[in-house]
């Protein structure tokens, strides 16, 4: 896990370059989110800006996701710098093309997503219900008279906490392994170039067939972000410390997709073929 660490570490210092997109749709979203509000009594054009903004998002992810497929690819360790910063620079260059030539299968493959997480959503929902009870005591005024977490035992009773963090335990780490098995998805979808239900078939098959290890990576890369992102906010609320942690967060979501598409990569074979076969190395 080490090497993979080190290896994904050293593609994201080659491709610095690739990071850049990643403020472009931080932007647009941060854009977005205040007319999506807005629009929020007016169902016609809350349901136009969301096709909108999911549409953007699909083709922003088709030539991203096409462009570290191209960086991961390229990747030679002994390879001298102008040559790594020339291929790096041509690579970028092709992250318009990777829309049009991923466009389409990844808009189908989200839409297809996006149902399949809506169903875990509401299954986790009902169970949580069933379970621990309802959290419809979670408002905007509770939330305003809580403030900091200093003061939450004093607005919530022990009962609502406890409920709190029962949804939060069954949540947090669905989500997590959620958003994880999304990004083994891209890795698949981009590099084995398969059809939706193939990608589906050999993510799952990757999932199982390194299980151990893809749990040990989801928590270490949780305890990278809860580390850093604990410690940079501490410094305090100014200006400086939010455009750190801007910069941390823009690094990690890069870092995070190039480990997992090196990953993936390292441990499967394209076949034209057979498909996807999956090769046993060490880790």
């Amino acid at each position: 896990m080490i090497k993979l660490l080190k290896e994904a570490w050293q593609i994201l210092r080659n491709n610095t370059i690739f990071t850049q997109p990643i403020w472009v749709l931080l932007f647009f979203l941060l854009l977005a989110m205040p007319y999506l509000s807005l629009a929020n009594t007016n169902l016609i054009a809350r349901t136009t800006l969301s096709i909108s903004v999911f549409l953007f998002i699909c083709a922003f992810l088709s030539g991203w996701f096409h462009i570290y497929k191209l960086g991961i690819e390229a990747y030679n360790p002994s390879e001298d710098l102008e040559e790594t910063n020339r291929k790096s620079l041509e690579n970028f260059k092709k992250f318009f093309s990777g829309i049009g030539e991923n466009f389409l299968k990844c808009l189908i493959s989200y839409i297809i997503l996006g149902i399949i997480w809506v169903l875990i959503y509401i299954g986790i929902t009902k169970f949580c219900l069933q379970h621990y009870g309802s959290i419809e005591f979670i408002n905007e005024k509770l939330i305003e008279d809580i403030k900091d977490i200093q003061n939450i035992k004093n607005v919530l009773t022990i009962e609502q906490i406890n409920t709190i963090n029962k949804w939060t335990l069954t949540i947090f780490p669905i989500s997590l392994t959620v958003i994880y098995c999304f990004v083994v998805y891209n890795a698949s979808l981009f590099f084995d170039n398969k059809n939706i239900f193939i990608t589906i078939f050999n993510t799952i098959k990757f999932l199982f067939k390194n299980f151990f290890f893809n749990i040990g990576l989801i928590a270490l890369l949780f305890l990278i972000f809860t580390f850093f992102g604990t410690i940079i906010p501490s410094f305090g609320a100014n200006l400086l410390t939010v455009f750190i942690y801007m910069i941390f967060i823009t690094a990690y979501i890069n870092y995070y997709v190039i480990i997992v598409f090196r990953l993936y990569s390292e441990r499967t074979k394209t076949n034209s073929n057979n498909g996807a076969e999956f090769s046993r190395q060490d880790s």
